[in-house]
């Protein structure tokens, strides 16, 4: 006996994994935003005082001289935290979709995720982590179930 497509509690759990990222992201987003046009030094310098670090300790200054630079890369935060922001929309929207039991979100899904990998597989060989090659995983697992659903709807 085949079950009900529509039950099927596997689209559940993926709609709240991009849910999920989608919440991730928009926190990053904001988190950057929270930096973009914060004089960064000051705040560091405040803090130094507050912890009774002397100023003239050769490393504090060093430290404030390189948080200093920080605030030259505030067009560099706005990139990020609207590249966020993106992401956010685009997990946001496939998992409502999934969530919601919509068919076009499982190919919007399908295409987003398939459209990822490589830059996905890219990050992999840049720099290899444990979290990159999990989420890779993660998505290509994501990839080939949503194939294999789309597969038996279309076959009944």
């Amino acid at each position: 006996m085949s079950q009900k497509i529509d039950s099927d509690p596997f689209l559940r759990v993926i709609a709240v994994f991009k849910l999920m990222k989608a919440v991730l992201f928009f926190g990053a987003g904001i988190g950057l935003l929270h930096c973009f046009n914060k004089d960064v030094e000051e705040r560091l310098q405040h803090l130094l005082d507050h912890l009774h670090v002397d100023p003239q300790n050769r490393y504090a200054k060093e430290l404030i001289a390189k948080v200093g630079e920080l605030t030259n890369t505030n067009l560099k935060l706005a990139g990020l935290s609207a590249i966020s922001f993106f992401y956010a929309a685009l997990f946001g929207t496939e998992g409502t979709g999934l969530f919601l039991r919509k068919r076009w979100a499982e190919w919007f899904v399908v295409i987003v995720t398939g459209s990822l990998l490589p830059l996905e597989i890219y990050e992999i060989f840049r720099r290899l982590t444990a979290l990159k090659i999990g989420v890779t995983v993660i998505n290509l697992l994501i990839l080939g179930y949503l194939i294999s659903v789309i597969r038996r709807k279309e076959t009944k």
